[in-house]
């Protein structure tokens, strides 16, 4: 199943911390955007791990799940439909 993360984290260390958890599941297409590609259990078990990382008071994390996906521009290794 594919998902978006993206997250808004506001302390530089948690912030490397997320991203290189993400970096090791998916592909960046952003700098705060990530395509990961896991099952729905997986998914939801990065999403709580995240979510114990950030402080919650400042910082933001969203997972989206993707039904369909269109692209149009440079394939970077992502996942199109």
């Amino acid at each position: 199943m594919k998902f978006i993360f993206c997250y808004d984290i506001s302390e530089q260390k948690r912030l490397n911390r997320v991203a290189k958890l993400l970096e090791k599941k998916g592909i960046r297409v952003q700098l705060s955007i990530f395509e990961v590609d896991l099952p729905m259990k997986e998914a939801e078990k990065l999403f709580d791990e995240i979510s114990s990382m950030i402080d919650s008071e400042t910082d933001r994390i969203f997972m989206y799940r993707c039904i369909d996906v269109y692209s149009i521009g440079i394939d970077k290794g992502s996942f199109y439909v």
